[in-house]
């Protein structure tokens, strides 16, 4: 069974695999606190076929990984630069009941198939079809 399968497998059980490749890689070591918190914050939703579907709510991750606001988004901008996760869809306008839409992520590393058919029909829609 490939590493993927046993990723997505593992996920449907609520775990989530990390190799120690990629544990003992550089750019995982290089990781700030914060970013880590965020990284497993993110990873933590991921059921083995919602990848490209994560939300990273700043308020919510804030409260739950007992970080300020604006370090969310810094960890956010450490995990794209670092090639960690991807935007599928950008935050944009109000959803049907006039929340604002979260942006959508994906977990690039470990390699993962992206539901790219639910991210493009949440901005064709505007709404997150969760």
């Amino acid at each position: 069974m490939g590493d993927v399968k046993k990723i997505q497998k593992a996920a449907r059980k609520g775990v989530f695999l990390l190799s120690y490749k990629l544990m003992d890689s550089k750019r995982f070591g290089a990781l700030s606190g914060n970013a880590l918190k965020v990284y497993f914050w993110v990873v933590a939703q991921y059921n083995g076929r919602n990848n490209g579907q994560l939300t990273a709510k700043y308020r919510e991750i804030s409260g739950q990984c007992f970080l300020k606001i604006h370090e969310v988004g810094k960890a956010l901008k450490e995990l794209k630069a670092a090639g960690f996760i991807r935007v599928t869809a950008e935050c944009y306008g109000n959803g049907a009941d006039g929340s604002i839409l979260p942006s959508l992520y994906a977990i690039t590393t470990p390699k993962l198939p992206i539901d790219w058919k639910t991210s493009k029909k949440r901005i064709i829609n505007g709404y997150l079809g969760a």
